[in-house]
């Protein structure tokens, strides 16, 4: 487990509270940030699962990550629109 993985995992668990939140009505200026993070946290134990989705998501972004510095390492002239590409297929989004 990573530094990256956690953020990640906490980051999942903030933005599942925050529409919960929106879902009851409450707009997130409405709330004071501690109490979205102690939601966070209280979310991410009892959700397991976010550390898996994490984890997955980390990998594809380091994939994508070690794959763009591959292609430009190698002075390829469409370098940047690939990599662009394959940032935006990492993380579930069609270019």
């Amino acid at each position: 487990m990573t530094t990256a993985d956690v953020t990640l995992a906490r980051w999942l668990a903030r933005k599942a509270v925050l529409k919960q939140c929106r879902a009851k009505g409450l707009r997130c200026w409405d709330l004071e940030a501690k109490d979205i993070h102690r939601s966070a946290e209280t979310y991410l134990t009892g959700h397991p699962e976010l550390w898996a989705e994490a984890h997955s998501l980390c990998a594809k972004l380091a994939s994508a990550a070690r794959r763009k510095r591959a292609l430009i390492d190698n002075n390829n002239p469409c370098a940047a629109v690939r990599c662009e590409m394959l940032l935006a297929l990492a993380q579930g989004k069609h270019p």
